[in-house]
């Protein structure tokens, strides 16, 4: 399978360690597809600054592609972050440089050649989705904890997949929230739910993953090696219990190191 992060990247600055690490969303996605053993790209905009060129050299000894990454005057996207027990705060963050990044003819074609494009709601690319849609034949999006977005109903039709974060919040109101992405569309739906697993609906049923026991170091990223893991397995074949299960092992050993996949250096 051959797939493509679209949007998001970030090196998360972590202030009591003094080292960044690359991320985001649609990075981290491409990353772990690649480790997986599947083709991977990311195509986004980074600033021609030591933060980008850490995540551009980090993505490459990965073996993703990113010839199709915009290198454009600015400061490429950070988010700072501090860890209390394990568990990620952020402290502040700058992504104003995703709205430099454009898409043309060139980069439709591009992503014409892949079986699956992931991006999300920080990646500033609503206004794409159509036409990304109708490059690549699936699309997966991450709402993250976005919950009163003004774009979800014109968002979610085009969407294959849908993910939100929803730790603390009531079952009732994520079931209720997943019957609605559904009816919107969406052909699978899920909620992560921090310790208490996910929850995922496909219409017909809702099925529950309960979280892997780990000693955390850190747990940003951990939502998305589930979403990565789930989505490679059950679109290799996977029934829809076996994937969550393999998505919450993922998440389980994102939790055992610092970053969404690794890469510490000195900030700058």
């Amino acid at each position: 399978m051959k797939v493509i992060g679209v949007g998001d990247n970030v090196v998360d600055r972590y202030l009591h360690l003094g080292k960044m690490f690359p991320g985001g969303n649609a990075v981290n996605f491409a990353v772990l597809a690649r480790r997986s053993g599947h083709a991977a790209a990311y195509l986004g905009v980074v600033g021609r600054d030591a933060a980008g060129a850490h995540l551009l050299s980090s993505l490459r000894a990965e073996g993703v592609d990113v010839s199709r990454v915009q290198t454009v005057e600015g400061t490429t996207a950070y988010c700072d972050v501090n860890l209390v027990d394990g568990d990620r705060q952020f402290a502040g963050y700058d992504l104003s440089i995703y709205d430099q990044m454009q898409l043309g003819e060139a980069d439709f074609a591009y992503i014409s050649g892949f079986d699956l494009v992931h991006t999300s709601v920080y990646s500033r690319i609503d206004r794409h989705l159509a036409a990304l849609k109708r490059a690549c034949p699936l699309l997966s999006y991450d709402f993250s904890d976005k919950w009163e977005y003004a774009g979800i109903p014109s968002v979610v039709p085009h969407a294959d997949f849908v993910f939100f974060s929803g730790s603390g919040r009531p079952e009732g109101e994520v079931k209720e929230q997943l019957r609605c992405l559904l009816a919107l569309g969406a052909r699978l739906a899920v909620v992560t739910l921090g310790s208490e697993g996910a929850l995922l609906y496909d219409g017909k049923e809702f099925y529950h993953q309960g979280v892997m026991p780990v000693q955390p170091v850190d747990t940003l990223g951990a939502g998305d090696a589930f979403l990565t893991g789930f989505l490679l397995n059950h679109l290799a074949g996977a029934a829809i219990p076996e994937a969550l299960q393999k998505a919450a092992a993922a998440a389980a050993a994102a939790c055992t190191y610092y970053g969404a996949f690794g890469y510490g250096t000195e900030i700058k």
